[in-house]
C-alpha cells in the first residue's frame, strides 16, 4: 500500500492523481479503483471485481466495472447502479430503487439494461489503465459531473454485479446551491464544450436558465446568483480552471447557502412548517398569466397586493407555482433534516440579478461560439 499525500484539489484533482500513480508505479496498475471517501464497503467488493477481471473475455477489456451506490440510512435500497442523463440535464438512476432485502429485487437487478447517455458513479468505479492512457485524465472541474464527463468521453461500457457495491449518505437533504447549481451547471456546460457530452441535452436553457428563473420566482436570490457565477465562470474559459482556486471557490460561494434554523423557531408563523412542501396545488389561468408577467410580484405588481400569509415551499430544486404565486413570504423546508429558512420577496435585488442577467446572455451571444471552440 502507498500512499500519496495530496493537498485539497477536489474529486477531479485527486481522482487523477490515484491515475498518474498507478500509471508510473512498479508493476504498472492493470486497473484504477476510484471510490468516495466517504463511503463504506465490504472488502468482498473488491474481491469480486478481482475475481471478475481476471475472467474477463477480451471483448470486455475495456469495460468499465460499476458498483452499485446503497443507502447508508437504509442498507438494504438502492439508489443507483448506471446512472444516465435525460434531455432535462438531470442526472438520474438507469435502474430502479430496488430494495434488496427480497430476491425479486435481487434478481431483477442483474439483468441487462441499456439507456441513453449512460455513467457510472465514482463512489465505485474500476477503470482499465490502458483507456486512461487511451482518453487522457479527469477534467480539472474540482467536483461534480468529472465522472459523468470522462464516462462520455471514454464511451464506457459498464459491467455491474451484485456484491460489488458501497453504501453511501443520501443525496436528498445535502442540497446546497454552491455545490448543486454552480458547480453542476458550471461543469456540465464545460463538459459539452470538450467532450461534446449529451448533444442533445441544452444544458444552457434546460438547467441554468431554469433554475435561474425557478429561484427568482422563489425569492432564492442568492442561490439565482449563483447560476450566474457559474455561467461568467464558464465564459471566461479554459484559463479559468486551470487555475488552482477549486476550494477558494467553494469557500467563497458558500456565503450564498441558506442559513437554515430549526422548524419548531417557525411555529408561531400561521403555518403548519412540518407539511410536505413539495404539495402544489391549482392555479387559475388568470393567477397564472399574472404569476408569469410580474415574475411572481416582482415587478408592475405593488407589493401591498401580494399575500402576507407564509406558505412553505422546498429547499431544493422542488418547484411549486400555484402555492407560491403572489405570495411575499416563503419557508423554504428540508423535510430530511427538520429545518428551514425565510425567503422575503425583494424587488431591488431581481432587478440588480436581471440586469446582470441580461448583460451575461448578451456577452455570450456575442461570445458563445468562441468560448466554446477555446
Amino acid at each position: 500500500i502507498y500512499y500519496h499525500p495530496n493537498k485539497n484539489v477536489g474529486g477531479s484533482g485527486g481522482f487523477a492523481r490515484g491515475m498518474i500513480e498507478c500509471r508510473h508505479q512498479t508493476p504498472k496498475a492493470t486497473h484504477v479503483l476510484l471510490m468516495d471517501d466517504d463511503v463504506i464497503i465490504l472488502p468482498d467488493s473488491i474481491f469480486r471485481t478481482y475475481v471478475l477481471l481476471k475472467n474477463i473475455k477480451s471483448e470486455y477489456k475495456n469495460s468499465f466495472i460499476g458498483g452499485a451506490m446503497l443507502l447508508l440510512e437504509e442498507k438494504n435500497i438502492q439508489h443507483e447502479d448506471i446512472g444516465t442523463i435525460n434531455n432535462m440535464g438531470m442526472c438520474t438512476p438507469l435502474k430502479p430503487r430496488w430494495n434488496h432485502f427480497w430476491l425479486r429485487d435481487n434478481l431483477l437487478n442483474e439483468r441487462f439494461y441499456k439507456g441513453e447517455n449512460m455513467y457510472q458513479g465514482w463512489w465505485y468505479c474500476c477503470i482499465p489503465m490502458n483507456v486512461i492512457e487511451e482518453n487522457g485524465l479527469p477534467l480539472p472541474l474540482f467536483i461534480r459531473t468529472d465522472d459523468i464527463e470522462y464516462s462520455a468521453r471514454c464511451k464506457a461500457d459498464i459491467i455491474t454485479m451484485n456484491g460489488i457495491c458501497v453504501w453511501h449518505m443520501e443525496f436528498y437533504g445535502k442540497y446546497n446551491g454552491s455545490i448543486d447549481i454552480y458547480q453542476v451547471d458550471r461543469n456540465f456546460l464545460i463538459a459539452q464544450a470538450t467532450t461534446g457530452v449529451y448533444p442533445e441535452c441544452d444544458f444552457l436553457k434546460m438547467r441554468l436558465k431554469k433554475f435561474y428563473r425557478d429561484n427568482i420566482l422563489k425569492h432564492e436570490y442568492g442561490t439565482a446568483e449563483l447560476s450566474l457565477r457559474a455561467f461568467e465562470d464558464y465564459m471566461k474559459g479554459p484559463r479559468f480552471i486551470m487555475q488552482d482556486k477549486g476550494e477558494s471557490i467553494i469557500k467563497e460561494n458558500a456565503k450564498f447557502n441558506n442559513d437554515f434554523k430549526p422548524l419548531n423557531e417557525f411555529e408561531q408563523m400561521g403555518v403548519d412548517v412540518y407539511s410536505d412542501p413539495y404539495w402544489d396545488g391549482q392555479r387559475g389561468k388568470a393567477k397564472k398569466w399574472i404569476y408569469r408577467i410580474t415574475y411572481n410580484g416582482h415587478r408592475f405588481y405593488p407589493k401591498k397586493f401580494l399575500s402576507k400569509e407564509p406558505v412553505i415551499i422546498p429547499f431544493d430544486c422542488g418547484y411549486t407555482p400555484s402555492k407560491m404565486a403572489m405570495k411575499k413570504t416563503f419557508i423554504a423546508v428540508n423535510p430530511a433534516t427538520k429545518q428551514g429558512c425565510i425567503k422575503e420577496l425583494n424587488k431591488e435585488k431581481f432587478k440588480e440579478l436581471q440586469k446582470r442577467y441580461h448583460k451575461d446572455m448578451r456577452y455570450y451571444s456575442k461570445n458563445g461560439e468562441k468560448i466554446k471552440n477555446s
